[in-house]
């Protein structure tokens, strides 16, 4: 098995195999493939993506079923760290949700040195339609929310570099007033799961700004016939868990099939 980085040279080579869309691709991506030496086949590939404090999250991790237990997924992984050791990388992270078809993953990573972190995980999960949206009615004078979808890609500018084009433009939403934007909740797909991508609130009243980001969302979800999705929710905090039983009536639980892998330099 030979290790490569992916680049727009041979992306078409290794893009039947990736999770996102070529678009989608940001050039911040590390994407690293693999290729089976006998028959040249492009057998795995992973995409890790940049954050702050030099730590690169791992976002997606694939080895085809006729490679695996066969060296790929080994090396996928000993080319992400020469690359990181390169790039004065801190820490890796791999957060993934457990199934029957991603269960190979956790040898690998526990075989090259990762550390099992998911007891110390907050994760819960929600549908859509658990949320309270009678109980999300509160209104901002002067401000706006917008869903993604209904906001020009010129107008853009907000998202954050890092993520762009990898929403969920009909859950994600967006609130502004006169003089700009107040905050945004963006959402994107993870796995058969919804996650938060990204969340800001700025200005006074930060409470009412989120109750109508969040209204909206929801009211998005039912209209769009999505209010079977599930959403996962990270609650670190008990101010946290404690809003999250409020909007969603305690119908939220936690999960436990989160597996969260890091390896420090």
């Amino acid at each position: 098995m030979t290790g490569t980085l992916v680049t727009m040279d041979n992306l078409e080579f290794f893009l039947p195999i990736l999770d996102i869309a070529k678009e989608q691709i940001d050039p911040a991506d590390i994407i690293i493939g693999v290729i089976d030496d006998e028959s040249g086949t492009a057998c795995g590939v992973l995409r890790a993506v940049a954050q702050k404090d030099n730590i690169l999250a791992v976002r997606y991790i694939y080895v085809d079923t006729a490679f695996r237990q066969q060296g790929a997924g080994k090396e996928l992984i000993r080319f992400l760290q020469d690359i990181s050791t390169e790039l004065s990388v801190k820490s890796i992270r791999c957060f993934y949700v457990r199934n029957e078809e991603n269960r190979y993953l956790y040898n690998i990573l526990d075989s090259a040195g990762f550390v099992d972190e998911s007891k110390e995980l907050d994760v819960y999960t929600a549908r859509v339609g658990d949320f309270d949206i009678d109980g999300l009615s509160y209104e901002t004078k002067g401000i706006k929310v917008f869903c993604l979808s209904d906001i020009p890609v010129e107008r853009r500018t907000f998202l954050p570099d890092t993520q762009n084009g990898s929403f969920d433009e009909e859950l994600s939403v967006v609130a502004a007033d006169e003089n700009g934007n107040k905050g945004m909740i963006l959402f994107g797909p993870f796995g058969d799961y919804i996650e938060i991508r990204h969340m800001d609130l700025t200005g006074e009243k930060k409470n009412l700004i989120l109750y109508s980001l969040l209204s909206k969302a929801v009211r998005s979800a039912v209209e769009k016939n999505r209010s079977g999705d599930w959403i996962l929710i990270y609650a670190q905090t008990d101010m946290a868990k404690a809003l999250l039983a409020r909007l969603t009536d305690d119908t939220a639980i936690r999960f436990t099939d989160c597996v969260m892998f890091n390896l420090q330099f």
